[in-house]
């Protein structure tokens, strides 16, 4: 299940990252904050103490295979994020541009988890 709900984490996140090209400047803030707090809760090891670490290295289940996708999940979305220009933000609408980075992203992710 964690698996599913990392994946689901990673697409929210993208959704909200293609959110900041039409959102307010000032709501952009809030906005990458919130991305950032999504993607900060992403089961991987390097969250887990040593106790729970040892409990999931006998678990076959355990989601560890994806922390490597997760991670360039996590940094193509970041960059994503950070490549936002604020002062065109008010003037981007629902246009190409914004669906090309959406078609990018996406295609993006899928090719890191496939």
């Amino acid at each position: 299940i964690s698996e599913i709900a990392d994946l689901g984490k990673i697409f929210s996140a993208a959704c909200m990252a293609l959110r900041l090209q039409i959102v307010d400047p000032t709501q952009q803030e809030i906005l990458s904050q919130d991305i950032e707090k999504i993607l900060n809760s992403l089961h991987n090891a390097t969250r887990l103490n040593r106790s729970l670490r040892a409990l999931l290295s006998r678990q076959p289940r355990y989601n560890g295979h994806l922390n490597t996708h997760l991670e360039q999940a996590r940094r193509l979305i970041m960059d994503t994020v950070n490549s936002v220009d604020s002062s065109q933000q008010a003037q981007i609408q629902i246009s190409s541009d914004v669906m090309d980075m959406r078609n990018t992203l996406l295609q993006s992710l899928f090719n890191i988890f496939l």
